[in-house]
């Protein structure tokens, strides 16, 4: 089993080396939890490393995403003109409608072994109906495995509590979900990851806290969320 990191700090850790080659993964969580950092971050991890990946993006333009990356030390435009990194751009307010014919004419003649979804918005907004949303979902899966890329995407996610999950019904499609939550911590809050599957591989299963920073974003592996500990303290007393 080929293994390949994602370029986040600790997690790799926590996937034992890192995720299966043609793998399906999912990043989900509520807004300003990093869902976005972790598919630019893995892009940006195989551009460094010469395997060159492909953004489809639909909630932020291009200018924004590259202003973004810029802060947290990615070049967008120095990987572009490396041919390390394409983007993909169907702005929902233009209603642009997904086609796989311009991402997978990209991926055979650039050669290119990742790609990252931001968000699964784009099908919710083209279909309606669950069947369909499914459908066009799984459609999209099978092609990049057929194209022998990995993936990862993600999903927007109202999380209300550690201990109760409702999860999305595209979720149970993806090889790999990982939950991104923010965690209250006295008067703030903390930003904590944990991996709840990832089909065909052994993981660590534990809830660790994340920051998101100059480099992007990096696992903890070696602390406990202190949020948490917080919680089950009070609910002690």
């Amino acid at each position: 089993m080929k293994l390949i990191q994602t370029g986040i700090p600790g997690l790799d850790v926590l996937f034992k080396g890192g995720i299966r080659k043609g793998a399906s993964l999912l990043f989900a969580g509520a807004p300003g939890t990093g869902k976005s950092v972790a598919a630019l971050q893995f892009l940006c991890h195989g551009a460094q490393h010469g395997e060159p990946g492909l953004l489809i993006t639909s909630e932020e333009s291009k200018a924004n995403l590259s202003e973004y990356a810029a802060t947290l030390g990615w070049d967008l435009a120095a990987y572009e003109q490396q041919k390390r990194l394409f983007i993909v751009e169907y702005p929902l307010t233009q209603g642009r409608i997904l086609s796989l014919e311009t991402p997978l004419a990209l991926i055979k003649k650039h050669k290119i072994q990742r790609v990252s979804l931001d968000s699964l918005t784009l099908f919710k907004y083209q279909f309606t109906e669950e069947t369909s949303l499914r459908k066009e979902i799984l459609q999209f899966l099978a092609s990049m495995k057929s194209a022998g890329v990995t993936v990862v995407a993600t999903a927007e996610q109202s999380i209300p509590s550690v201990d109760h999950m409702r999860y999305l019904d595209e979720a149970f499609l993806f090889e790999g979900l990982i939950i991104l939550r923010r965690v209250r911590k006295g008067a703030s809050f903390e930003r904590v990851l944990n991996i709840e599957k990832m089909r065909g591989q052994p993981h660590v299963l534990n809830i660790y806290p994340l920051l998101i920073e100059k480099g992007g974003m990096k696992v903890l592996t070696e602390e406990v969320p202190f949020s948490l500990v917080e919680q089950q303290v009070r609910s002690r007393k």
